[in-house]
């Protein structure tokens, strides 16, 4: 994949996604006109393994405008970033730095490598999202970017395609190659295990789609 516009990404990812969701009472949301208001059918996706997880939910609802409940207080960063992403009337997290640098969660030494990559990808995800409606958070997003670019492997350990249109998004409007070379190689590794995305994988390539089209569509 090496289509510089927004449009021939967005097509690009939603045609990988097709096969992971077609099939499925989820195939919905490839159609980006269609409306859905059930939270239920919302709360009810799982992976091919029947795995379920906290952010599903969101994931769904910033897709489809479903109704989703706020995380609680004490959820995790990713969590509470997402649900803001869902709802306009919430913020992000306090933890979070507008003026920081480097990833927006600092690493523990307690927690293994592989949560902290999936909380770090998906709070990146969700504030892309943010970032659209609230300017403060577009160069904080920025700078986490260039780090991961420059510090973490793309073919990430979540294999999920986590933030591939905020990447794509910088190296648009950055005119850098080495974050299209990483957005690329984020997209690939969700097709190293079958040949084609796994069903949450196939959400998160629509839902950047959905991004990319936004952009694609400014003056």
């Amino acid at each position: 994949m090496l289509q510089q516009l927004p449009s021939a990404w967005s097509a690009s990812l939603v045609a990988l996604a097709r096969p992971a969701l077609i099939r499925t009472p989820w195939a919905r949301v490839l159609d980006a006109e269609a409306g859905v208001s059930d939270a239920a059918w919302a709360a009810s996706f799982c992976d091919e393994l029947g795995h379920r997880r906290v952010l599903d939910r969101f994931v769904l609802g910033r897709l489809t405008g479903c109704a989703t409940e706020p995380a609680p207080l004490d959820a995790s960063i990713d969590v509470r970033l997402w649900a803001a992403a869902c709802n306009d009337q919430l913020g992000v997290p306090e933890a979070i730095d507008p003026d920081g640098d480097g990833p927006l969660i600092a690493q523990d030494a307690t927690q293994g490598i592989e949560l902290w990559t999936q909380r770090e990808l998906a709070s990146l995800h969700a504030l892309w999202w943010i970032a659209q409606r609230d300017g403060v958070w577009a160069g904080r997003l920025d700078r986490a970017l260039g780090w991961h670019v420059r510090s973490i492997q793309p073919d990430n350990a979540t294999g999920h395609p986590w933030a591939v249109h905020a990447f794509v998004d910088l190296s648009l409007r950055a005119d850098d190659r080495d974050v299209l070379l990483h957005a690329q190689q984020v997209v690939h590794t969700t097709l190293i295990a079958r040949g084609q995305p796994d069903r949450f994988s196939a959400l998160l390539l629509v839902d950047a789609a959905r991004g990319l089209d936004r952009i694609g569509s400014q003056p």
